[in-house]
């Protein structure tokens, strides 16, 4: 797969590359290894089945310009984190397998589309109010 993202900052360029045009998306493709929290209430958030590989692409955006595969395996892995404070709280986190570097952390403000049989797209709102698109694309 290769995971790539673009910022939605409301501009004309960025609402063009971000552009939502689909629903939630209810039922993950087979080659999407993880499951609803609950598939009645898709706000619960999407778990990975844990230690999936990915393939990495990087793009500008900070913090990946520096995650870059060109291999058939990435070196970087996805792995579903939970934690329970006052509230249940749901986040993925992007590891380097080699250094065992955190990397990024989703956070569990996020969202589920689908983009087409072989795109589904995640969105994550930023601290200070922008919406962050990831997309995980079959290859």
């Amino acid at each position: 797969m290769i995971f790539s993202s673009c910022s939605d900052n409301n501009s004309d360029e960025q609402e063009n590359l971000c552009d939502i045009e689909s629903g939630i998306f209810l039922t993950p493709p087979d080659w999407i290894q993880g499951y609803w929290v609950d598939p009645n209430n898709t706000d619960e958030g999407f778990r990975f089945t844990s230690n999936d590989i990915y393939n990495v692409s990087g793009t500008n955006e900070s913090p990946f310009s520096d995650l870059e595969s060109t291999s058939g395996e990435s070196p970087y892995l996805i792995n579903e984190v939970s934690e329970s404070n006052d509230t249940y709280e749901i986040y993925m986190q992007l590891w380097d397998k080699e250094t065992c570097e955190k990397q990024f952390t989703f956070s569990s403000d996020w969202k589920w589309t689908k983009v087409d049989d072989n795109t589904i797209r995640y969105h994550s709102k930023g601290s200070d109010g922008t919406i962050n698109t990831f997309d995980y694309i079959k290859l």
